[in-house]
């Protein structure tokens, strides 16, 4: 029996040195990678769609600057400010293409003002890349597009992108009463790596400041607050230089972990502190209560965050990287924060002593609770019941909905602008379609040429569909097909092939280098992700039975992300059942009880159901932080189920008279205590303007909440049929 602190001693220095040591080599070898397709595999079959499409048409990132003036930008001011800046971006190192309506190739007749040319209204509103593209129909707003091509996908290097662009508009306007707007998938990246600094510069120091002051009033001990902070703050620590170490990138979403490891951490922690306060308050000495604390948490304190460590990893189940990475930085946290736990904190604990009495504050009504359980067992079993069904049904009614846009809060700078360029032009939400003939210089032929105008056409009957963008609808072949000499004029153009794409830089992005294939381009409505993925499918459907002579390929940011939510939701769902078998087999296996594993299920399965249901009445979708919560959040709820099986077990062998009552005297108040502490911590990322951040924290906070109520009621209410004839287990 250990007596003294010798052999803890030795140990926490080696935890200590063990994790001070990984924790400075990996956060040294970390990496951010802002690009939106860090959260796809490498060999994701969405991706490589999307990136045969962006190499068959030499497409790389952009950004799109929209401009809004007061004044028409088909005046003789704005044009010539509007050539002006399309010239100047499009001469930046970084910008392989500018694209305005200045650069269209349409020429208007001279002004009496000046003798510049500009085109009219009615010349715009006849080319398709342009009103409504490039320019509002009131032409009060105007875009320019540029391509870019940037030598690698670090933060350092898209914002000094933006910023330089940013600058060159900025001075080209001048004093002007205009406003510029920026998206894009360059300007996303941006978005991306502003969520991460807010998120650890601000989020993170608060939630610090929150935990020293909630776990202050909780405990009523400033000096058991700092005996607990080394714990969680290592462990966050220690969660970055885990994954350091293997090699891997950190994206937006993984700004909420440290503000998952450092709550659960010190809402560990709490038990520990809690047992401590007890033993003191018993007579024992700091250094004895700190050794028996340690002892009596050993077994719960395992179980709880062996099932949460396990219950994280079910997050490997993702096709998303940053997801499976955010699981592995979570379960290292919790198994270092466990290893410190049991070593550094007793410690700290027979050092500093923080011990104040009383010892152990009490729960309000606890008696009355014990009393609640104990005489209206039937009741609360029956409640519970009749929740669970329709629970279960409203929870079904969830949709899959992974909106980039919605990524982001109103507020935030992207998605204001994004959503300004969505409401007046044509949109963001880009379909990319490849029709691809597999024969080079494919498309001088009149059969290629029908099949894209019509491919376009039944793509424009579309209720989802705002603006068809294709080469079939270049008014050099609509005015031959419409004279009926469609062939004669491609037989034409490919003795002068710069002829067919020359009067117009953005047809030139439309075609492949080998005239094989050619992109039609959709702008959709905004569309959740289910319906967007049922768009795709009924497009192949119509080309399998139309295109029957091509092929055709999809992608798009939009398409890719909506399929990786409908994956995401799958394997979730997938990462929850594994979690719940294996916590049930846990359960059964250490308490020795097949009807204890049963009860572990219904009550840790319950609050998920419970809080999903209530969220299909107020919002409904399920996005890749809604998803995200599923795998895992069962691995937390389930750490108060172990702690109240633990002390009913004990009480049992203790043969007490009343084993349920016994436990939730013993547990509730540290359940309790860990509850707030957890749903505290965890409401901090409702801060953070990054949706699925937001998402994750407001689930995860609710259904944590709601596991305590279901602990505390239907738990001790169930336990009574897992007692044997002779009182014990």
């Amino acid at each position: 029996m250990l007596t003294s602190l010798v052999l803890p001693r030795r140990i926490a220095a080696v935890a200590l040195v063990s994790t001070a040591v990984v924790t400075v080599a990996g956060v040294s070898r970390l990496e951010v990678n802002s690009h939106y397709t860090a959260y796809f595999d490498a060999d994701d079959p969405a991706l490589i769609a999307h990136q045969k499409i962006s190499t068959l048409y030499r497409r790389q990132d952009a950004v799109f600057v929209a401009l809004q003036s007061a004044d028409s930008f088909l005046s003789g001011k704005n044009y010539r400010l509007l050539e002006d800046l399309t010239a100047l971006l499009g001469g930046l190192p970084f910008v392989s293409h500018a694209m305005s309506v200045t650069e269209l190739g349409i020429v208007g007749e001279a002004t009496a003002e000046n003798g510049d040319f500009i085109p009219s209204r009615e010349q715009l509103a006849s080319e398709s890349r342009a009103m409504g593209l490039l320019m509002t129909e009131s032409t009060l707003i105007a875009g320019v597009w540029a391509q870019v091509e940037l030598p690698n996908t670090n933060s350092r290097a898209v914002l000094d992108a933006l910023d330089t662009v940013r600058e060159t508009v900025d001075s080209t306007i001048g004093g002007l009463p205009i406003t510029a707007h920026y998206t894009g998938t360059l300007a996303l990246n941006e978005a991306y790596i502003q969520v991460v600094r807010h998120d650890l510069t601000r989020i993170v120091p608060l939630l610090l400041l929150v935990m020293m002051v909630v776990l202050g009033w909780l405990l009523r001990s400033s000096r058991a607050v700092f005996a607990l902070l080394p714990v969680g703050t290592s462990a966050a620590l220690a969660s970055f230089g885990v994954v350091g170490v293997f090699g891997a990138e950190l994206a937006a979403i993984h700004a909420f972990v440290p503000i998952i490891v450092l709550t659960i951490s010190l809402a560990g922690c709490v038990h520990m502190a809690l047992s401590y306060n007890r033993y003191r308050a018993g007579g024992a000495t700091a250094e004895r209560a700190a050794i028996r604390a340690a002892r009596y948490n050993l077994l719960p304190m395992s179980l709880a965050n062996g099932t949460t460590a396990l219950g994280f990893l079910g997050l490997a189940l993702s096709p998303s990287p940053p997801i499976r990475v955010l699981g592995y930085m979570v379960a290292a946290g919790i198994v270092v924060a466990f290893v410190l736990c049991m070593t550094l904190l007793p410690l700290l604990q027979a050092r500093f002593d923080p011990w104040t009495p009383p010892s152990e504050r009490r729960v309000p009504h606890l008696d009355r609770l014990v009393n609640v359980v104990t005489r209206r067992r039937g009741s609360i079993v029956v409640v519970f019941a009749l929740l669970s069904l329709p629970a279960a049904w409203f929870a079904s009614q969830n949709v899959i909905s992974d909106n980039v846009l919605e990524y982001f809060a109103p507020s935030h700078t992207f998605h204001r602008d994004t959503r300004l360029v969505d409401d007046h032009l044509s949109g963001v939400n880009e379909m990319l379609y490849s029709v691809e003939t597999t024969e080079e210089f494919g498309l001088f032929t009149t059969n290629a040429v029908d099949a894209l105008y019509t491919f376009s056409s039944w793509l424009r009957e579309q209720p989802e569909v705002n603006r068809v963008v294709s080469i079939a609808d270049a008014s050099i072949l609509e005015e031959a097909r419409q004279e009926g000499r469609l062939q004669q004029r491609l037989d034409f153009l490919w003795n002068r092939i710069d002829t067919f794409t020359g009067n117009n830089p953005l047809v030139a992005l439309e075609v492949s280098a080998d005239y094989s294939s050619s992109l039609v381009a959709a702008y959709l409505k905004p569309l959740d992700s289910a319906k967007l993925i049922a768009f795709d499918r009924r497009v192949h459907a119509w080309a399998a039975s139309n295109l029957n002579d091509y092929a055709l390929r999809s992608g798009g940011p939009a398409l890719m992300f909506a399929q990786l939510g409908e994956q995401n939701i799958r394997s979730m769902l997938i990462a929850l059942t594994v979690a719940l078998l294996v916590a049930a087999l846990i359960l059964g296996t250490v308490f020795r009880s097949g009807r204890i594993a049963g009860i572990g299920l219904v009550c840790n399965l319950l609050p998920v159901l419970l809080v999903f249901s209530a969220w299909a009445a107020v919002n409904g979708r399920i996005s890749i932080g809604a998803a995200v919560v599923l795998g895992m959040v069962l691995g937390i709820v389930l750490d108060d189920t172990v702690y109240l099986l633990t002390a009913y077990r004990r009480a049992l062998r203790q043969r007490l008279d009343d084993p349920i009552g016994h436990a939730l005297r013993r547990v509730g108040p540290a359940l309790t205590v860990t509850t707030l502490t957890l749903v505290m911590g965890l409401s901090l990322g409702l801060l953070s303007d990054f949706g699925p951040i937001w998402s994750m924290s407001l689930l995860s906070a609710a259904i944590i909440g709601t596991a305590l109520v279901v602990d505390l009621l239907l738990l001790p209410a169930l336990l009574p049929v897992t007692r044997p004839a002779g009182g014990a287990t």
